[in-house]
């Protein structure tokens, strides 16, 4: 597989809305078949990491266009999963990125496409409560605590904000709202079993004024 060109050309796919899909399931495939905590997965792993890299990655995240989102989200939280043993690595610069894409793709204003992280930050708290010895662990929460604060901000403000035409909705839409907001609720109470129930209930609070002000200020 790493000699054959079907990766570099999946990810050159990536840029025709005509192959965006079935490019994007290639890669998705290889990142969930190929994990980097498999050491005969390393040389492919290696591979991966710059050519996705290379993706317009922050380009993609601008974009209006919902196909786009999804596909990158889809791809960047596959990516973070399979390669949950290095950003729980020393491997520091390469996995900070990757989780502040994950950040980024569960700030997206959809919130349908933003959910797709959520597995993700899950996933992510249990590994890391399984990380001995402790200290190594606490040096790994304190390395992503700007990132879970940031994430933890996302939540309150985007992913569980009710939309203004909440009323006029119908049911089924009602039911997947309030769906919703129960994961995203649980993604919280997950930071705080990682921050600590003080740090988190302080990052709302702040949340909490702004949106006073903001409302005040209208």
């Amino acid at each position: 597989l790493m000699e054959t060109p079907l990766l570099e050309a999946a990810v050159r796919s990536l840029v025709d809305p005509q192959c965006l899909e079935v490019a994007a399931d290639v890669i998705v495939e290889v990142l969930r078949m190929y994990p980097s905590h498999h050491m005969s997965n390393q040389g492919l792993v290696e591979k991966l990491i710059p050519l996705l890299s290379s993706l317009p990655f922050d380009q993609a995240l601008r974009s209006d266009d919902e196909d786009v989102l999804r596909v990158y989200c889809r791809i960047i939280t596959e990516m973070g999963e399979s390669y949950m043993s290095l950003i729980l690595s020393s491997q520091q610069k390469e996995a900070s990125q990757l989780v502040e894409w994950i950040v980024r793709c569960s700030g997206i204003q959809e919130t349908e496409i933003a959910s797709i992280t959520l597995h993700f930050w899950y996933r992510m708290v249990m590994d890391l409560e399984s990380v001995e010895p402790y200290e190594y662990r606490q040096d790994l929460v304190d390395r992503y605590t700007p990132h879970l604060l940031r994430l933890i901000e996302i939540c309150t403000v985007n992913l569980m904000r009710y939309p203004p035409n909440f009323d006029e909705l119908a049911d089924d839409r009602v039911d997947d709202i309030h769906r919703d907001r129960f994961y995203v609720a649980e993604t919280v109470e997950d930071c705080c079993r990682l921050l600590g129930g003080h740090m988190v209930l302080q990052q709302l609070g702040k949340l909490l004024r702004q949106e006073c002000q903001r409302v005040d200020g209208n």
